[in-house]
């Protein structure tokens, strides 16, 4: 029977115990439930502040439309928020924030600034993330031409 040498031992143990060790960290066990991150969080706050942007509407009587007659003049909804986004066949009601860098994104949609305002002749641009932040956009694949999609200002939709 051949002799096994003292470093052919070691080196099979070490890599038994690197693959072992790297099956445990990639498998997170049969009971393991993952614990809520940043996107979790985030759709959490998203939703309480739709939640109080929606309310604040309600109470001051926002109208549905408005004609072209009126002026434009607009308040902010919440901090950085000028509108609420509502399409009903993603089920999503997100506050769109002005601009598209990474702050106003990581907090739901943001408004293209290029863009026209709501109400106005043109297109209006929303900009939001799929796969990250608060994913508002996760569902955006179902989009059919012809859904609705309704955003709302302080006197306007």
């Amino acid at each position: 029977m051949p002799r096994i040498s003292r470093t052919s031992a070691l080196t099979a143990v070490l890599a038994f115990l690197l693959i072992a060790g790297g099956l445990v960290l990639l498998s997170d066990g049969p009971d393991a439930v993952p614990a809520p991150g940043a996107d979790l969080a985030g759709q959490r706050a998203q939703a309480a502040a739709v939640e109080g942007i929606e309310r604040q509407l309600h109470d001051a009587g926002a109208p549905l439309s408005r004609t072209y007659a009126q002026p434009p003049v607009r308040r902010q909804l919440a901090p950085g928020v000028w509108s609420l986004a509502t399409i009903p066949r993603l089920d999503l009601s997100a506050p769109v924030h002005g601009g598209t860098d990474a702050e106003a994104l990581a907090q739901g949609l943001g408004h293209w600034r290029n863009g026209v305002g709501p109400g106005q002749r043109g297109n209006f641009v929303l900009v939001g993330h799929r796969v990250t932040e608060t994913e508002p956009f996760k569902d955006f694949p179902a989009l059919r031409p012809g859904d609705v999609v309704r955003v709302r200002t302080s006197n306007a939709t």
